[in-house]
């Protein structure tokens, strides 16, 4: 069902004619771009909260029994979930305007990134060396940036 709610989200506003205009060429494209970004990001947070599995939680915190995970693509990026999560929405954005879709990436890297901070001392003190080589392998939200 979110899935459904997610396209229907996405697809929506490319329908939307609200200038009595239409949409151009380029503003056609961009809003099937931003689709497509969208639902590759919604995949991507389907598929890290399903490796996650019983370890996935909304909140920062580990279980005793908790063990680090680099499979999936925990493999590559740290933190996919959230890396998800910022193209559903810029995606969603840039399918109505790139200028809402550029300021709407620039809050969430912000607000993401002092999340991961937060996330990764969290982590860091829960599995110490562990987690500390982990890090030496895999990039933190975009494989090859940052």
């Amino acid at each position: 069902m979110i899935v459904v709610t997610y396209i229907v989200a996405f697809v929506g506003p490319f329908f939307l004619d609200t200038s009595g205009v239409g949409l151009t060429a380029t503003d056609s494209t961009l809003a099937w771009i931003g689709i497509a970004v969208g639902v590759a990001g919604l995949m991507v947070r389907i598929w890290s909260m399903r490796v996650l599995g019983q370890d996935y939680t909304r909140s920062l915190r580990t279980r005793e029994t908790q063990s680090v995970v680099d499979s999936g693509p925990y493999r590559l990026v740290r933190h996919p979930g959230y890396l998800g999560s910022i193209l559903v929405w810029v995606g969603s954005r840039l399918a109505v305007n790139w200028l809402v879709a550029a300021m709407t990436a620039l809050v969430l890297l912000l607000v993401y990134a002092y999340r991961i901070h937060a996330e990764e001392r969290m982590l860091v003190d829960h599995f110490g060396d562990a987690y500390r080589e982990y890090t030496t392998r895999t990039w933190r939200l975009v494989p090859f940036v940052w």
